[in-house]
């Protein structure tokens, strides 16, 4: 039985933080505090793998849907279908084209052209974004597998002696958190440039 400790609030309000940021935000807070729990009580990594790798698959997809609707702002090019479905792959194409789309008319209607250096440093983090999708795609890629022990044939989710690094996804999912929420930071201080100042 759980005690509660003075002090300590449990009453979560659920309705001020509905945010695609604020979710993965959130998300991305419970997988630290899984990790450090495993630091201190090593034998835990076993079964905390299930709801840990759920919430890092989950924030990725949260982070990619927000990046996707804030740059539809820009291309005004409408993906409906990337609001329902939790396929990464199809969701990191999505806002890379979304992205290169937004760039590509920024250069040809207000002139602007993004700093080779920034270009860069996109074509990186989508590579380590890359890589951890091709991650999920390997072992979780219909969005099941961390959440039920069968699947829809009612087979096992993992084979018996399969394993995964825990710590090389955090890793990762480190690596590609700033594109995942800066990304739209970058791009708007550009747009915001070719604006006219009004007086």
């Amino acid at each position: 039985m759980y005690r509660q400790e003075k002090n300590v609030q449990f009453i979560a309000n659920i309705g001020q933080h509905q945010t695609y940021p604020q979710y993965f935000e959130s998300y991305n807070a419970a997988v630290s505090i899984l990790i450090a729990h495993i630091e201190q009580h090593a034998n835990t990594c076993h079964t905390l793998a299930y709801p840990i790798m759920f919430l890092v698959r989950h924030g990725i997809e949260l982070g990619l849907k927000n990046n996707i609707q804030f740059f539809q702002h820009y291309t005004k090019q409408s993906t409906p279908n990337t609001i329902y479905t939790h396929q990464l792959k199809f969701l990191q194409t999505q806002f890379k084209s979304q992205l290169f789309e937004a760039i590509a008319l920024l250069q040809a209607t207000k002139h602007i052209n993004i700093d080779p250096h920034d270009l860069h440093q996109f074509h990186l983090y989508f590579q380590q974004l890359d890589t951890l999708t091709n991650l999920f795609e390997l072992l979780d890629k219909n969005a099941d597998a961390f959440r039920y022990p069968v699947n829809t044939k009612n087979n096992a989710s993992f084979q018996y002696e399969q394993t995964v690094n825990l710590m090389e996804v955090v890793h990762l999912l480190q690596a590609v958190e700033w594109l995942l929420c800066f990304t739209g930071d970058v791009f708007k201080k550009y747009w915001d440039e070719a604006m006219p100042t009004t007086h």
